[in-house]
């Protein structure tokens, strides 16, 4: 079951929070939109998912491992799991923004093709695509909040592809081998950050990368890797 919180304060914050919804491809975990005053500032922190941030107007400051950025309207950011980051709003002209925590087998590809990552957290819109794009499908899945879990995570894949369809940065799919390899090692991090869950997912992935006793997952993905080829 579902444990769902939704808080809306309507000129300055909306935010929802979906908890224990375990899925494959992509996992929401929470999103939202605020208006922040100036130099309101976040961390330093450090997030277990993924957390993309979107530049609705205004301006502010990201600090993360690879630099320093001032990001502004129409531009959005990525922090990775596992990594330091503080961000804060622009002292004259402070941001408004939107943005979605998320994780899953998927995720790191997605942000993958867009030329997001940990390197190059920033996001910038390609030529021919307008500001209004991403922000209304962040909109939408903020406006459907507290609804089915599978109605919010099929939004969220309408965003993902938007993130990536957008993006400047954005990069080609591979459709070789190298797919299954992405995936399989996705799956063995997967594991690996919700080993302590008892749930179906991870109980099932387990199943599939430890059939024998005594098999360790490095080694099942060795197996796995060279049966891809």
């Amino acid at each position: 079951m579902s444990k769902n919180q939704n808080t809306r304060t309507e000129t300055k914050l909306r935010f929802h929070v979906v908890q224990d919804e375990l899925f494959i491809d992509l996992n929401l975990f929470q999103f939202g939109w605020e208006k922040c005053g100036p130099l309101h500032q976040w961390g330093p922190a450090i997030r277990n998912h993924y957390l993309f941030h979107y530049i609705i107007s205004g301006k502010g400051r990201v600090e993360v491992s690879s630099g320093a950025y001032t990001v502004e309207a129409g531009q959005g950011f990525l922090l990775c799991p596992q990594q330091v980051s503080t961000y804060y709003a622009d002292h004259d002209d402070p941001w408004t923004y939107t943005w979605v925590e998320f994780d899953g087998l998927r995720a790191r590809e997605c942000m993958t093709l867009a030329g997001l990552s940990k390197a190059q957290p920033i996001y910038t819109p390609g030529a021919g695509h307008g500001h209004n794009e991403l922000e209304q499908c962040f909109m939408n899945l903020i406006d459907t909040a507290g609804q089915a879990p599978i109605r919010l995570v099929g939004l969220g894949m309408v965003l993902m592809d938007e993130i990536v369809q957008t993006s400047k940065a954005r990069v080609s799919s591979s459709k070789d081998n190298r797919l299954r390899e992405f995936y399989i090692k996705e799956a063995l991090t997967f594991i690996d950050r919700n080993y302590h869950r008892d749930n179906g997912i991870t109980i099932w992935l387990r199943g599939i990368f430890l059939p024998f006793p005594g098999t360790t997952l490095h080694a099942q993905g060795e197996q796995m890797r060279i049966w891809s080829f």
